[in-house]
């Protein structure tokens, strides 16, 4: 796969959440901007899709030993599409660039608003730190030799609406699977209990000095 690997030479990237928590998980269908032909919804694959830190995974189930992988460095843009695009509801894209520089396009569709509103949200946390993002992109797609939103034939054409490329304030205050992120958050908390625990004791240590030296 062509997002499958990293290039060696590029940096540990930052991150909000440890590499080993899944962030968010579930079905999905997927379709990757290939070919000029109109989109169907029997076009679309139902994959089921994993978020971490480092990596969006899917594969045909959740038991599938075989998983397709896009690095988290990769993400360029996490965007709504536009409903006519598609003919299809709550559409989001993500926007990669590969190892040569060029910028590929997946386009996925969830059950629901609520859905899409999660997925977004947890994307763009986990890729709050990339520096390639992208200013622009296109909220439709390109069918018959013209985008659907701004009707320009270059497929290459800069996007025609600004993404958004920082974590909007609804992102961190209207968590819409309180439940979900309750369970992400202990999760963490599990992985760097060791860590808090040699934190304390050092903290611990220094004040019971201070409390010997000032009696």
């Amino acid at each position: 796969m062509m997002f499958s690997s990293l290039a060696a030479s590029e940096a540990q990237p930052r991150t909000l959440y440890h590499p080993s928590v899944t962030i968010k998980e579930g079905y999905l269908h997927k379709r990757k901007a290939e070919g000029l032909h109109l989109v169907t919804r029997f076009t679309f694959k139902k994959r089921y899709f994993w978020l971490s830190s480092e990596t969006l995974s899917y594969s045909k189930s959740p038991e599938w030993q075989v998983r397709s992988s896009i690095p988290i460095q990769r993400i360029c843009a996490v965007e709504r599409v536009d409903e006519n695009a598609f003919q299809q509801p709550h559409m989001m894209q993500i926007i990669t660039q590969d190892n040569e520089g060029q910028l590929r396009t997946m386009y996925i569709q969830c059950k629901n608003v609520n859905e899409l509103n999660q997925w977004l949200s947890a994307i763009r946390k986990a890729s709050i730190y990339n520096e390639r993002m992208l200013p622009f992109c296109h909220p439709g797609a390109f069918r018959g030799n013209r985008w659907s939103c701004c009707l320009q034939p270059d497929r290459t054409a800069r996007g025609c609406s600004r993404t958004h490329s920082a974590v909007t304030l609804g992102d961190w205050s209207d968590p819409l699977d309180p439940d979900a992120e309750t369970q992400m958050v202990y999760g963490q908390l599990l992985l760097g209990r060791d860590s808090l625990r040699s934190v304390c004791a050092v903290g611990s240590g220094v004040w019971a000095g201070e409390v010997r030296e000032s009696g």
